[in-house]
């Protein structure tokens, strides 16, 4: 098992876990980068492959070097429908999130298992 004091010397990551309905990637890529070149930290930015896939293809507008220190993870997600935002509801509450909001409710297990997998790696 790890303990604190085998370590030699302290590592200190950041690990980002968007959440997909808040529409957070842009903010989110920005404040790694930050982090990247103003501490020089590596980043680990877990979510579903595809909101990782717009992550990274909205990285090719910032700095080359800091996208290289953000490590993307890819989680599983469960197949959902996605229907289409309906314009028309009494309603406006974006409930063609419902289906995403609850397929996340199943990362649970993964991100605990890649935050196990990290922290012993890092021991």
């Amino acid at each position: 098992m790890c303990s604190y004091q085998n370590h030699e010397q302290d590592y200190v990551a950041i690990v980002m876990i968007p959440f997909p309905t808040q529409g957070l990637v842009n903010q989110l890529l920005q404040l790694a980068c930050l982090i990247t070149s103003s501490y020089d930290l590596p980043v680990h930015y877990v979510g579903s492959a595809t909101h990782n896939y717009q992550a990274r293809f909205r990285a090719n507008a910032l700095n080359p070097s800091d996208i290289a220190k953000i490590h993307f993870h890819d989680i599983p997600t469960p197949e959902f429908d996605s229907p289409p935002p309906d314009f028309n509801a009494t309603s406006k509450f974006p409930s063609h999130h419902v289906p995403l909001w609850e397929a996340s409710l199943l990362w649970r297990e993964p991100i605990a298992s890649f935050l196990r997998c990290f922290f012993l790696a890092q021991c």
